[in-house]
Parts: C-alpha cells; structure tokens; sequence
C-alpha cells in the first residue's frame, strides 16, 4: 500500500506541465537514440534487438547473440545500459498522462499500469544482460522469464497506449 501512494504522489507531481514537457522531451531523446543503436546493430548484424521483440525462445536469442558477435554484444551491453533510465522515463511520462485523463477513475490499476511495464522492462533487461554474460552458456528458464516479462512489458504498453487513446477521445467529446 505504502509503495502504490508513493507512486501515484510520483506520477501526479510528474502530471503537473513543466514535467510533462520534460518527460516529453526526454522520451524524444531516448527514441532516437534507441532508433539509432538499433539500427546500428541491425546494419551490423542483420538482427534487431531482442527487446523489440513480443517474445522469443532459446533459440531464437541464441540465433541473435551468434550474429552479433563479441562486438555486437559489448553494444547492445552500451544500449542495456542506457536502458536503466528510459523505462522510468516512458512509465513517468505515459502514467502521468494516464492519470490526466482517468484521474476521476476509481481505478488506479490504469495509472500504474505503465509502472508495472517498466517492472517488467526491467526484469528483461536484467536476465537478458545476464544472458549476454553467459552466452554460449543460456540459461533455459532464464530466457523463458525473460521473454515472459517482455510480453507483459509490450501488452502493457500497447494497452495504456489504447487507454490513452480512448481518455482522449472521451475527453474530445
């Protein structure tokens, strides 16, 4: 209970305009420059990175890690990095605009959902960097978490993504 208040104190001080305009700004940067290491990696590997994908298998991580070599690992390790910050940027930012548009809602699982996203970006990242440390040596269940958590990450998105779009359009109303 503690851990939701303090939360929801996060997200309506992140909701007030000068955040908002802040979060906004920092989600540009983070996208390009996610856009742009992926695309790195790609052009280098033919491969984008795993955390772009809904979900994967041993295989399918074993299949990617062999493509990006010892090189490509090290940068996508960089691009891991500077993904400890851009999942609490993304959350803050859809979260605070969640809570804009339902904050008269009783329900407060629609605000945090985003939070929850992030969680699980984080546990991905996590296990998947771990994956990096060990490869060739993957840890079956491992990947399987990871590749769980990944899933819940981009439903999460893609479903505060349609919250968003349906508080806008009742709004509009």
């Amino acid at each position: 209970m503690r851990m939701k208040s303090i939360l929801l104190r996060l997200i309506i001080r992140s909701s007030k305009p000068k955040y908002l305009v802040g979060l906004f700004v920092l989600q540009i940067i983070f996208s390009v420059f996610m856009f742009f290491a992926v695309q790195t990696i790609k052009e280098d590997t033919g491969k984008a990175i795993l955390d772009t994908q809904f979900r994967y298998n041993i295989e399918k991580v074993s299949d990617f890690f062999t493509s990006y070599g010892d090189d490509g690992l090290i940068t996508y390790n960089k691009i891991q990095l500077i993904d400890l910050f851009y999942p609490l940027v993304y959350s803050l930012l859809l979260s605070s605009i969640l809570y804009l548009l339902f904050s008269h809602s009783k329900t407060v699982a629609i605000i945090l959902m985003p939070i929850v996203a992030a969680y699980f970006d984080y546990v991905e990242n996590f296990l998947l960097f771990i994956s990096t440390r060990t490869f060739p040596d993957l840890n079956p269940a491992m990947i399987k978490i990871a590749s769980f958590a990944t899933s819940l990450k981009w439903s999460l998105i893609y479903i505060s993504v349609v919250f968003i779009i349906i508080g806008l359009l009742r709004k509009k109303k």
